[in-house]
C-alpha cells in the first residue's frame, strides 16, 4: 500500500493545522463567548495577586474586580473560589499553575502597557 505524497507534503499539514487551530481560537469569540472560563479565570486572580500584591490573599482581588481585564462578563461578578480553613481564607486551587503563568503575565501586562503608553 502506497501513502500518497500529497497527504504527507509538509505545507498541507502545516496549513491543516493552521485552520484547525484558527477555528478553535476564532470561534468561540464569534458565538460572544469568553475564553476564559471553568478555573481559568481563577488561576488568573493567583498570577495577578502574586504580581500585584505578592501575596495569595485574593479577597481584596475579588472585591475590587481585578479580573474585569480577562474576564469580561458583564452580569456579575466572578465567584471567590477560596476556602475557610481555621477562620483564615485560602484559594482553593494550588498555586502551582499561577506560578507558571507568572512570567507570561507579567510579561503581557508590560507590553500591553507599552503599547497602550500608560505607566
Amino acid at each position: 500500500m502506497r501513502i500518497n505524497p500529497r497527504l504527507t507534503n509538509p505545507t498541507a499539514i502545516f496549513i491543516f493545522f493552521l485552520v484547525v487551530y484558527s477555528l478553535i481560537v476564532l470561534l468561540p469569540r464569534s458565538k460572544g463567548m469568553a475564553l476564559t472560563n471553568g478555573d481559568e479565570p481563577h488561576y488568573l486572580v493567583m498570577t495577578y495577586s502574586l504580581l500585584h500584591d505578592r501575596d495569595l490573599q485574593l479577597v481584596n482581588n475579588y472585591e475590587n474586580a481585578d479580573y474585569r481585564s480577562w474576564y469580561p462578563y458583564p452580569e456579575g461578578k466572578l465567584a471567590a473560589h477560596m476556602v475557610n480553613i481555621q477562620g483564615k481564607l485560602y484559594p482553593l486551587h494550588q498555586v502551582g499553575l499561577a506560578l507558571i503563568l507568572l512570567p507570561g503575565f507579567a510579561l503581557a501586562i508590560s507590553r500591553s502597557r507599552l503599547l497602550s503608553g500608560a505607566k
